[in-house]
C-alpha cells in the first residue's frame, strides 16, 4: 500500500513538472530561425528627386546580388543582366547617387563607373548600351562595355562581366537597352546635371 502511494505521488509530481514545463515554454511563433546567409534586399532612395513621370528602375542593396554596391536588375529578369553602381557606394541612410550626365561628377572628379554582370548562356563578349530619352526619343546615345575578369568578379559557366561609364548627353529620364549577344534587357534611369 505504501509503495503504491509513493508511486502515485511520484506520478502526480511528474505530471506537475510536465504541466509547468508546458506553461513556461516559448510560443511557437517566438522560436527564432537561424539567420540566413543572404542579406535581405533593401530598396534605396535617390539623392535627388526623380519626377513621377520617370518610372526609374529600383536601385537595391543586399540579396543574392550583394551588399557591397547598389545594384539594379534589367527587365526582363530572365535576361540575367545586373548593373552595379560602383560610383554610388553603399549608404547607411539608404540613399544612392543618381548618375551624372557625360559620365563624370565634376565637383568630386568621380566617374560613373558601372559593373555589369550577365548570367545568361546567350550573352557574348561584347556589351552594347543604347539610350533613348523618354521625353524626346529622337535624343539617343550609344556606348559599349569592356569585358573584364579576375579575382573578386562573379564567375560561372554562363557569367559575363563588363565595365562602362554611364553617360547621357543631357538631364532627364533615359531608357537603356542593354544587349550582349542574344541577352537583352532594359533599365530606366534619371540622369542629373
Amino acid at each position: 500500500m505504501e509503495r503504491s502511494r509513493r508511486l502515485q505521488h511520484l506520478l502526480w509530481l511528474g505530471g506537475l513538472f510536465v504541466c509547468l514545463a508546458a506553461c513556461t515554454a516559448l510560443p511557437a511563433q517566438s522560436i527564432q530561425k537561424p539567420p540566413s546567409s543572404t542579406p535581405p534586399i533593401r530598396q534605396l532612395k535617390p539623392n535627388a528627386p526623380i519626377p513621377a513621370s520617370c518610372q526609374a528602375s529600383p536601385v537595391n542593396i543586399g540579396g543574392t546580388f550583394g551588399s557591397e554596391s547598389p545594384w539594379l536588375q534589367a527587365q526582363p529578369t530572365t535576361s540575367g543582366i545586373v548593373a552595379y553602381l560602383a560610383y554610388s557606394s553603399t549608404s547607411r541612410s539608404g540613399i544612392y547617387r543618381l548618375p551624372h550626365i557625360n559620365g563624370f561628377f565634376p565637383q568630386e572628379g568621380l566617374y560613373t563607373k558601372t559593373f555589369w554582370t550577365i548570367d545568361n548562356a546567350r550573352a557574348a563578349s561584347t556589351l552594347l548600351i543604347d539610350g533613348s530619352e523618354l521625353g524626346d526619343i529622337s535624343r539617343t546615345f550609344h556606348d559599349t562595355g569592356i569585358a573584364v575578369w579576375g579575382p573578386g568578379f562573379p564567375t560561372g559557366s554562363n557569367m559575363h562581366t563588363y565595365t562602362s561609364y554611364l553617360q547621357a548627353p543631357n538631364v532627364g529620364c533615359w531608357r537603356l537597352q542593354i544587349t550582349s549577344g542574344q541577352a537583352r534587357g532594359t533599365i530606366t534611369m534619371w540622369f542629373v546635371g
